[in-house]
């Protein structure tokens, strides 16, 4: 029997079924043995009461124990039927939402009361869509499912099949039908060659990035290689649709050379182009929910794609320039400076804009939130991108050297500082992924998967670089990567279940993770 959602801001009023005791924060209440009969209870100098991880490993006094604790000699042996985790009455303080913390060889855990009510950026918890964290088997200690195998991977939604099924097909057909002639007019075979070696110069500088940025939840490798397809051949085949129904809609038709050019710059890529990038942010999103978890998957997702854009038009730009009889070497090496090197962030930055909004309101788990957002998201976008190109004809270079002096100015006055904000906006959005990673594994703390310790392991920063220092000494580095990358997915499980997002297949995953989790602690443990 599940216990009722419990109101956050009116506890009083929490009902418990009849036939199931809870405790005031709404967890079930199991009997439990006396502490004296618990196997791995243990009483240090601070008296802070804690628990061995396993019913059947037993640390001596001055032993090193699970990563790296120094853990005095274990008493009795769990009695059978006993939870092998510290019971949830246990984990759960009296003072609630205040930390206690202990120090275990200069790492200091916190063991943190868990609170249901959640702040609104992390996607507020409705009432009609609360269940509580399954609750580990109070009758049977954690077994390993397997030892040896590699663990399962949860089945992907048809939504998800479709979407790259579709979207291959229609971005192959843009490939063949739209890009690639497009290229060939521009550059021919041989322009098409060097702009593509030059190209890989900046697409590997914001790859590089987004690994960087990525490494707390990373992304499928798959759904990067989705959103780098869709940058490189679905963005641009799109542009090239859209573009000349837009210049017939909206360019004036008495303007000379170089002011249809200067409008095409301005008025026309911004819009044009920034939609067409969102537009992968947003397939992404409405068909493949289970691998966009917020903002930061957002700017993850929007800077991959506006990479691949990015690629593709410099292979047109260094190879139009690398053919031009009238170019030569100077003209190349004046554009890369200015694409390569200036400004390789630029299509990442504008595109990040959609990519936060659209994550914010995937977090929400409703649709036509991400709809809304995406179209939110494409006004600073567009604005910024407008800023960018419009701001070499405020100069009025007169030649090559006034020309690369105001591109360089561009670059310090406006794009830097914004790559500084895009830097201290990713700083704090990752905070945010860690807390909300701690919220979440704490309740599966209190229903008996983890430890408090394991939750401040998998949860902090310097916990992880602890435990995979630890893992590494004894050769266990691919165990524990793979128990935090798990742990790490099933808190983001978890909030999607919390926000009623595709639930009956998230609770497919999560008790397919939890199950993986288990696995993978024998392992961890040698």
């Amino acid at each position: 029997m599940s216990s009722p959602w419990q109101d956050p801001n009116q506890p009083q009023h929490w009902q418990q079924p009849e036939g199931q005791q809870y405790d005031q924060y709404g967890q079930p209440i199991y009997p439990q043995a006396p502490l004296e009969q618990q196997q791995g209870y243990y009483d240090n100098t601070a008296s802070q009461q804690g628990y061995s991880e396993y019913p059947q490993q037993a640390y001596d006094q001055g032993q090193q124990g699970y990563y790296g604790y120094q853990q005095e000699q274990a008493h009795q042996d769990w009695p059978q039927g006993q939870p092998a985790q510290q019971p949830a009455q246990q984990f759960n303080q009296q003072q609630f939402g205040q930390q206690q913390f202990a120090q275990y060889d200069g790492f200091q855990q916190s063991q943190q009361a868990y609170t249901p009510l959640n702040p609104t950026w992390m996607g507020q918890v409705e009432p009609q869509n609360y269940t509580p964290a399954p609750n580990y088997a109070p009758t049977q200690p954690i077994q390993p499912v397997w030892t040896h195998q590699q663990a399962r991977r949860t089945k992907r939604t048809l939504n998800v099949v479709l979407l790259v099924a579709i979207t291959c097909i229609v971005v192959a057909l843009l490939a063949i039908f739209l890009v690639l002639p497009n290229l060939y007019r521009a550059a021919g075979p041989a322009g098409i060659m060097v702009g593509f070696l030059l190209s890989l110069f900046p697409l590997a500088a914001v790859l590089l990035t987004v690994y960087f940025i990525d490494r707390w939840e990373p992304e499928p490798r798959w759904m990067l290689g989705f959103a780098l397809l869709w940058g490189a051949a679905g963005s641009i085949g799109t542009t090239l649709l859209i573009q000349p129904v837009w210049i017939k809609l909206f360019m004036p038709d008495d303007l000379s050379k170089a002011e249809a050019s200067q409008w095409l710059a301005s008025f026309e890529a911004p819009p044009v182009e920034e939609f067409s990038k969102g537009l992968g942010i947003l397939l992404i999103a409405l068909f493949a929910r289970k691998y966009f978890d917020g903002p930061v998957d957002g700017v993850v997702y929007a800077a991959t794609i506006a990479a691949g854009f990015a690629f593709t038009e410099n292979i047109q730009y260094f190879g139009r320039t690398f053919v031009d009889p009238d170019g030569g070497a100077l003209s190349l090496s004046i554009i890369f400076i200015i694409r390569g090197i200036f400004s390789p962030f630029g299509h990442a930055l504008y595109t990040a804009c959609t990519g936060v909004a659209v994550g914010y309101a995937a977090r929400k788990g409703n649709s036509g939130m991400i709809i809304g957002f995406f179209f939110i998201g494409l006004i600073p976008a567009m604005i910024f991108h407008y800023i960018w190109n419009s701001a070499p004809s405020l100069f009025e270079p007169t030649d090559i050297a006034s020309f690369l002096g105001s591109v360089f100015l561009q670059s310090v006055v406006y794009e830097g500082p914004l790559i500084v904000l895009w830097g201290v906006g990713i700083y704090f959005l990752r905070k945010s992924e860690a807390k909300l990673t701690h919220r979440r594994l704490a309740e599966y703390a209190q229903s008996g998967w983890f430890t408090p310790e394991e939750v401040n392991m998998i949860a902090t920063p310097a916990g992880r670089r602890n435990a995979m220092a630890w893992a590494k000494t004894y050769r266990r580095t691919q165990p524990m990567k793979e128990f935090i990358r798990k742990s790490t997915s099933l808190a983001y499980t978890r909030q999607r279940i919390l926000v009623g997002a595709s639930q009956r297949q998230n609770q497919q995953d999560e008790q397919g993770l939890l199950d993986e989790i288990t696995a993978l602690r024998p392992l961890v443990l040698g």
